[in-house]
């Protein structure tokens, strides 16, 4: 055989890539190399051993080795589907002897590694018999490198099928991307005159550079002592564990198995640091190799980045930090490469850009040992998106913390539902954290990991799914104090800027920090507008919301909240006192951005009538630090103030839909006081069961009617959602790749648009635009070629979502420039072009414009 390579026949000079040219046996090699380094960060498929693993991986390109693409004739030609027809005669040979199904599978992986799970088929061509014998050689030199022939290996099938293949794909296709980019794996430093095995040397150290430049592979430093750590172990700062703390601590010392783990406990409880310790005990037991942690709002993944970050450099700190993931991580990332690997997919300029984006933070998160992001990101893995299936082998390997769980519509809980049905096919544990989490919520959770819910009304509980199909156990959190929060209802103010400032100046009249939170963009604009004639120090007055460009959004994030990792201390934060950061008088106006997990405290809130459960979300927010508590205006007590309506619901009805407003203001009639926790469980199961609550102001029809047209929506979200799923695991059968499958979408097509209810509805329907005036940066967006990154991250943070209808069928007016969005890496996003920070339309026939402002974030207006 090393007599045939030197003599540097037909199979040496067999290429694989153009761009540096390189030989197909050396990809063939590389891509095995790579896949042995990946194998140490997500492990093996279950059923099938590391060098098969290695093997299987690397035959993912000999399809390429047929005249059709050697001589580049025929567009047509798909090289993985003469991959993947070739390999199941292979190892469904009377040498190899894999069973039919075994085969199958792998037949479907190499079919779909460029993500197309239909390509086209390859057809025989005349000297088809000639390339059978070529293939077999390029197989035989890979079998030699790797050694494969000191393990034999024939499955008849596999235990689960759909489980070894999502892992196999995950590992091929990650393989392949990696050394096919010259810039990560160097593949034209190593001399490809040398003998295979050889070169099979040279491959593995380049495949072990190129993981550990991805970050990728992180020592992991388990926790010394055989016993199960205490939860100061874990946390050695916490001085005084809360009763929910107390309670997993004890439960975990017992033994909690790796599963779904609910916790619902009251907002301050820590639950964070809970799920936290539960996965660190998991890992020191039972392997997991990391966690990723999902929240709701990039806001949310910011903060809770930089407390895991702390955590772990001083727990782990061979680990480093964990990846960010959300839309916009990457403008922080410098180790992404600058070109995507070069392929041969259905669309090759579309896989580099793909195949970029999967190396650089905004997903490179969901695949390295630690991540924190945002909830959509680990979602699109049950959506039908090209190459969801990453998303499903980067979390395999880890525990998955979602935070908020509470905060998702139907839709969302849909695809919740399905990725908890694939992660339990995955053995992937779970832990979700909820303050105010819905009974019927919860036991559709439970069953969707295959779990049968129980009927313990205590709270707060912790509720435990074992995944070895044991039986669901719910444990209840005993020594909770009650805390009574004071409630005044604000009747005829729900709609009212003015009235909503002047609230908010009155009660702080006198000191104190205050929080006007309400339900849209524009209402929250309108209020701050007003608080500029109350409260002319514009240190006494912020505004916060998610129409902001990414870098202004950034600085008000930081300036409100803090950052760690740049030493800066939040106005409203918990060390704000103190470092004296807190003023002495100020009014925060913003939208739900500030409701989920991120550490703000305020010493009264103001909030829009909203459903119950966000209306004691909230409440997390008010009085929230005992630090602060000895600084509190002795005026201002542990008070929620909720702007009520008057006639009609406004567009607040838009946001949360009548149902469970109507039922909120029943709930509410005559109520003065919250007390926590006991009011959380029954206020919640009144809002969204099936008893029928009715108020003096509406009528038993109307809320029915209202209650009936929710279910309708409820149904339609639902059916939106499943529309756009994956199919469900299948022990017999690898079902992501099954003929009657959904169409492939790309992930910027607007499937993932709006999962929250911190969404607003009037606002679901958005699209990503970018605000530019600077001439040189309209000039760069213009060209179809991907900038330099410096000048890429540049442009990226003056994006912003906005609602679609803004600039639908908009064409601009005299003296200014067109809406573009032609370079494809610009992945759909609208180019602005500004002129004195503004720009002006015609839609419709009648004038508008769009202006941004640097306090006031992005607003539309008619001209």
């Amino acid at each position: 055989m090393d007599t045939k390579i030197t003599d540097r026949d037909i199979v040496r000079i067999l290429w694989a890539k153009s761009n540096p040219p390189h030989p197909l046996w050396c990809h063939l090699l590389d891509t095995a190399a790579v896949c042995e380094q990946l194998i140490n960060c997500f492990g093996c498929p279950e059923d099938i051993p590391p060098l098969w693993t290695m093997y299987l991986a690397a035959l993912h390109d000999i399809g390429k080795a047929d005249s059709e693409f050697q001589e580049q004739r025929g567009e047509g030609f798909r090289h993985e589907s003469m991959s993947g027809d070739w390999v199941y005669r292979y190892l469904t040979s009377a040498d190899l002897d894999w069973g039919e199904y075994a085969a199958k599978l792998a037949e479907a992986v190499l079919r779909s590694h460029h993500g197309n799970f239909k390509p086209k088929p390859c057809g025989h061509p005349a000297d088809y018999n000639t390339w059978e014998g070529i293939r077999l050689q390029l197989a035989e030199i890979v079998a030699d490198a790797l050694n494969l022939h000191s393990e034999p290996f024939s499955p008849p099938a596999f235990g689960n099928s759909s489980s070894t293949g999502v892992k196999l794909i995950g590992l091929t296709v990650l393989s392949d991307w990696i050394a096919s980019n010259e810039e990560l794996f160097r593949y034209h430093l190593i001399d490809n005159n040398l003998k295979p095995q050889e070169y099979w040397q040279n491959a593995q150290v380049n495949a072990a550079r190129a993981v550990e430049t991805l970050q990728l592979d992180q020592p992991v430093s388990p926790i010394q002592g055989n016993e199960t750590p205490s939860f100061r172990d874990i946390w050695p700062d916490i001085q005084e564990l809360k009763p929910s703390q107390r309670t997993i601590e004890e439960s975990c010392i017992k033994g909690i198995p790796p599963g779904l783990v609910i916790i619902e406990a009251p907002m301050g409880e820590g639950k964070t640091e809970s799920a936290i310790y539960i996965a660190e005990c998991w890992r020191r037991k039972y392997g997991t190799k990391g966690t990723y942690i999902a929240l709701p709002t990039m806001a949310t993944s910011n903060q809770m980045h930089h407390r895991y970050s702390e955590f772990l450099s001083n727990r782990r700190p061979a680990v480093g930090a964990p990846r960010l993931v959300h839309g916009m991580a990457w403008l922080i990332d410098n180790t992404s490469p600058d070109n995507g690997p070069d392929t041969f997919g259905d669309d090759p300029n579309e896989e580099q850009l793909l195949a970029r984006e999967w190396f650089s933070p905004s997903k490179r998160a969901l695949i390295a040992p630690e991540g924190v992001g945002t909830i959509d990101q680990v979602l699109m893995a049950a959506l039908n998106v090209k190459h969801g299936f990453l998303r499903l082998l980067g979390i395999s390997s880890k525990t998955l913390i979602i935070d908020e769980v509470h905060a998702y519509d139907e839709y969302m809980t849909v695809i919740l539902e399905r990725l908890l049905e694939w992660c339990r096919t995955l053995k992937i544990p779970v832990i979700m954290l909820s303050a105010t989490l819905s009974k019927p919520q919860k036991e559709r959770l439970i069953e969707a990991y295959q779990g049968k819910p129980d009927d313990c009304p205590a709270y707060p509980l912790i509720t435990i799914v074992p995944m070895d199909g044991s039986e669901t156990k719910s444990i209840s959190v005993e020594g909770q104090k009650t805390r009574k929060v004071l409630v005044e209802q604000h009747p005829g103010m729900l709609d009212d800027p003015k009235a909503a400032a002047d609230l908010a100046v009155e009660l702080v009249k006198d000191g104190g920090c205050a929080c006007v939170l309400v339900n849209t963009v524009k209402h929250a604009q309108a209020v701050y507008k007003e608080l500029k004639e109350l409260l002319p120090d514009e240190k006494e007055r912020y505004l916060f919301h998610a129409r902001f460009p990414a870098w202004r959004r950034n600085e008000i994030e930081e300036q409100i909240g803090g950052s760690k990792d740049k030493g800066r201390i939040g106005l409203f934060g918990k060390k704000a006192v103190e470092k004296g950061t807190r003023p002495t008088k100020a009014v925060l106006v913003a939208t739900q951005v500030v409701e989920q997990s991120i550490d703000l405290d305020f010493d009264v809130m103001i909030s829009q009538l909203a459903p119950i459960d966000l209306l004691l979300q909230r409440t997390g927010r008010l009085w929230r630090h005992r630090e602060t508590d000895a600084f509190r205006p002795p005026h201002l007590k542990d008070t929620l103030h909720i702007l009520m309506p008057d006639r009609t619901l406004g567009d607040s009805k838009y946001v949360y839909g009548e149902s469970a407003l109507l039922r909120t203001m029943a709930i509410l009639e005559n109520r003065n006081v919250f007390n926590l926790p006991d009011d959380f469980r029954p206020l919640i199961d009144d809002c969204y069961g099936d008893r029928c609550v009715i108020g003096s102001m509406v009528s038993e029809r109307i809320q029915r009617l209202a209650d009936a047209e929710a279910e309708i929506k409820k149904e339609m979200s639902a059916g939106k959602a499943s529309l756009c799923l994956i199919p469900l695991p299948s022990d017999r059968e690898f079902s992501l790749v099954r003929p009657n499958a959904a169409i492939l979408r790309n992930e910027s097509d607007g499937d993932t648009a709006s999962y929250f209810n911190t969404s607003t509805r009037l606002d679901s329907n958005t699209c990503p635009v970018m605000l530019l005036e600077d001439p040189v940066l309209i000039a760069a967006a213009h060209k179809k070629k991907t900038p330099p990154k410096d000048v890429l991250k540049e442009l990226f943070l003056n994006k912003v979502d906005i609602p679609s209808s803004w600039i639908r069928d908009a064409q601009p007016a005299d003296g200014y420039g067109p809406l573009f969005s032609d370079a494809k890496w610009l992945r759909r996003t609208t180019v602005i072009p500004l002129i004195d920070s503004k720009w002006r339309g015609i839609r419709q026939g009648k004038n508008f414009e769009i202006t941004v402002d640097d306090i006031l974030g992005v607003e539309v207006g008619c001209q």
